[in-house]
């Protein structure tokens, strides 16, 4: 992901490295994993803030059918 093509796809012109997983974010995000937050997109997508929402099919840990379940659910104007 920190390849030139992958930075100009995602217009990514700041001086920052992607990496996987990683550890600040991930641990502030499961503070509260219980609670559902998708309904707070809606506004944004609305505002045309354009949003990218990743779930691997592959992957494991991620719950990429509850993704898709709520992003198809996912009421708003586009």
């Amino acid at each position: 992901m920190n390849a030139d093509q992958y930075r100009m796809a995602f217009n990514i012109n700041a001086p920052v490295s992607w990496e996987m997983c990683a550890p600040l974010p991930h641990l502030a995000l499961t503070l509260d994993l219980d609670k559902m937050y998708g309904y707070k997109l809606a506004p944004l997508l609305d505002d045309g803030i354009p949003i990218l929402i990743y779930n691997g099919d592959k992957d494991y840990i991620c719950n990429w059918v509850g993704g898709l379940t709520w992003v198809t659910a996912l009421e708003w104007s586009g």
